[in-house]
C-alpha cells in the first residue's frame, strides 16, 4: 500500500513539473461555425477579482472574460505595438483606470453592453472608430485618447471633462491645431449631448452626424441643440467669423464653444450675437473664444464661473439684472448696464495671497466712482474702498496665520465647485456717488450688486 502511494506521489509531482515548464504561447483550436479557427495564445492572465484576458498572436486580440470590474491602476503587460483589437465580453461593467494604457495604435475596440464606467487613462491612443456602447452612463477624463471618429450609442450624459483625451498644454500655453493630434473627424450621437461638450474640451470636432433614430438632437448651421433648440449643446463653426444664436435657444451648454479656440488673444469670431431667447450661459461656455464684439439681449438673466474667461472681450452691454459668476469676465473686461444702476455688477477674475499681500482684480464697472471690497472669514470681516479694479493692499490679520488655501477655478477639474473650510473669501459691488436732494451740495453711496464671493487662493 505504501509502495502504491509513491508510486502516485512521484507521477503527480512529475506532472507539476512538466506543466510549470510548458511555454506561455500554447496553440488552441475552435470549430466556429464549419470553420476551424486557430489561435495562439501567448499572454494570459487576471485583471479583476472575476476578470480574465487572454491575448492571440495570430489575430493580434486582446479578449477580456468575466464579470464585474476590472483592477483600477492595472496594466495588461503585452508589448504595445503587438495589439491591433481590444474585446472586452459581456458581463464586464467596468473598465479600470490605465488597463489598457499601454497600448497605442489599437485599430479597433468592442465593448460589450454590459459595460457601465470607463474609468481615467483606461485606453491609451485608438487609431481608428471608437464606439461608446449606450450602457456606459460614466466617463472619466481621458478614458481614451486619439480616436478620429467616436460612435455615441446612448446619451452623451456622465461625462467628465476631457473624457475624449486630447493634449493638454501646460499652464499659460495653448493649443495648436495645425496637425492632427487632438481633432475628432465626426462624432455619431444616437442619443442627448449634455455632456458632450464637457468631454471634447481637450480636443476639437469638425463634425457631428445624427442618424435618423436620434430624436433628441439635431444639428443647423453647425450648431448641435436639443430637438427643439432649446438648449445648445456643441458648436462646430471654427471658420465662420460672425455667429448668431438662434432665437430658439435658451441655455448655451457648459463648454459649448470653449473647445479648441484656445485665442491667446487673437480674435476668433468677429462678432457673437445672442437670440432673442438666450437666459443662461453655463460654466465655461465661451472661455477661451477670443470674441471682437458680443452682443447680448434683454432676456440673459445669468451666466456661469468662467463664461467668457479669456475671451479678450473689451466691452459688454447689459440690459437689466444678471447674475454673474466668478470670472465670469475678467478684469480687461468693462462692464455697462443700460438700464439701472442698482442692477450693474462686476466678477472677480483674481483673488490671490502673497507675501502678507493680497492681490485683487475684477472687472470694471460703467459709470462706477468706486468700489466697496469685503474680505470674510468666518465672522471675521475686513473692508476697503477703492476707485481701482486691479489693486494689491496688506491681508488682514486673520489672513495671515498659516493661510495655505489653494483652490482653483479651473476647467480641468471640479474642485471650483467645492467649498473649502476655512477659507477666506473677498465680494465687490460697485458705487455712484449721487446728490442727497438737488440743491444739495452733499452726495450719497448708491451701490449696484454685490459679485459671487470668490476664494482667496495662498500662491
Amino acid at each position: 500500500m505504501r509502495k502504491t502511494k509513491k508510486i502516485f506521489l512521484g507521477m503527480t509531482v512529475m506532472s507539476m513539473m512538466m506543466s510549470m515548464a510548458m511555454p506561455m504561447s500554447m496553440p488552441t483550436t475552435s470549430i466556429v461555425g464549419t470553420k476551424t479557427v486557430s489561435a495562439e495564445v501567448v499572454a494570459q492572465g487576471r485583471c479583476g477579482d472575476q476578470v480574465d484576458y487572454q491575448y492571440d498572436s495570430k489575430t493580434a486580440t486582446l479578449t477580456i472574460t468575466g464579470c464585474g470590474a476590472t483592477w483600477d491602476n492595472y496594466n495588461i503587460s503585452i508589448k504595445y505595438e503587438k495589439v491591433k483589437k481590444i474585446v472586452v465580453g459581456n458581463g464586464i461593467t467596468t473598465i479600470g483606470s490605465r488597463l489598457f494604457e499601454n497600448f497605442y495604435g489599437v485599430e479597433e475596440v468592442q465593448l460589450a453592453d454590459t459595460v457601465t464606467t470607463i474609468k481615467q487613462n483606461a485606453f491609451s491612443y485608438i487609431n481608428g472608430t471608437f464606439t461608446i456602447p449606450a450602457s456606459v452612463t460614466k466617463l472619466e477624463t481621458n478614458a481614451f485618447n486619439g480616436a478620429r471618429k467616436i460612435v455615441i450609442k446612448g446619451d452623451a450624459k456622465g461625462y467628465e471633462i476631457g473624457a475624449f483625451g486630447g493634449w493638454i498644454p501646460p499652464e499659460g500655453e495653448y493649443w495648436d491645431y495645425d496637425g492632427d493630434d487632438g481633432v475628432i473627424d465626426d462624432i455619431c450621437l444616437y442619443g442627448s449631448a449634455d455632456d458632450l461638450g464637457k468631454a471634447a474640451f481637450h480636443v476639437r470636432v469638425d463634425g457631428i452626424t445624427i442618424p435618423k433614430e436620434n430624436k433628441k438632437c439635431r444639428v443647423e448651421n453647425g450648431l448641435l441643440t436639443s430637438m427643439e433648440g432649446k438648449q445648445l449643446y456643441y458648436n462646430t463653426n471654427y471658420y465662420s467669423y460672425k455667429i448668431t444664436i438662434p432665437d430658439s435657444v435658451e441655455t448655451i451648454s457648459s463648454f459649448a464653444f470653449s473647445n479648441a479656440y484656445c485665442s491667446g488673444g487673437e480674435i476668433n469670431i468677429d462678432k457673437l450675437t445672442f437670440g432673442k431667447n438666450v437666459k443662461t450661459v453655463k460654466d465655461f461656455a465661451f472661455k477661451d473664444v477670443g470674441i471682437g464684439t458680443l452682443k447680448l439681449n434683454k432676456k440673459l438673466s445669468k451666466i456661469g464661473v468662467k463664461a467668457f474667461f479669456d475671451a479678450s472681450i473689451k466691452k459688454v452691454e447689459f440690459f437689466g439684472k444678471v447674475k454673474m459668476d466668478v470670472a465670469a469676465f475678467e478684469h480687461h473686461t468693462k462692464i455697462v448696464n443700460k438700464k439701472k444702476f442698482k442692477y450693474a455688477q462686476t466678477a472677480l477674475d483674481t483673488a490671490l495671497y502673497a507675501k502678507r499681500k493680497v492681490t485683487i482684480k475684477f472687472a470694471k464697472v460703467s459709470g462706477a466712482k468706486g468700489y466697496e471690497v469685503v474680505m470674510k472669514k468666518g465672522k471675521k470681516t475686513y473692508k476697503i474702498t477703492t476707485k481701482k479694479n486691479s489693486f494689491t493692499t496688506a491681508a488682514p490679520k486673520f489672513l495671515k496665520s498659516g493661510y495655505d488655501v489653494d483652490k482653483k477655478y479651473d476647467a480641468s477639474n471640479n474642485e471650483y465647485l467645492q467649498k473649502v473650510s476655512g477659507a477666506v473669501s473677498v465680494k465687490v459691488r460697485p458705487y455712484q456717488l449721487v446728490k442727497k436732494s438737488k440743491k444739495s451740495k452733499k452726495t450719497k453711496k448708491v451701490y449696484g450688486m454685490w459679485s459671487k464671493e470668490m476664494t482667496v487662493r495662498h500662491k
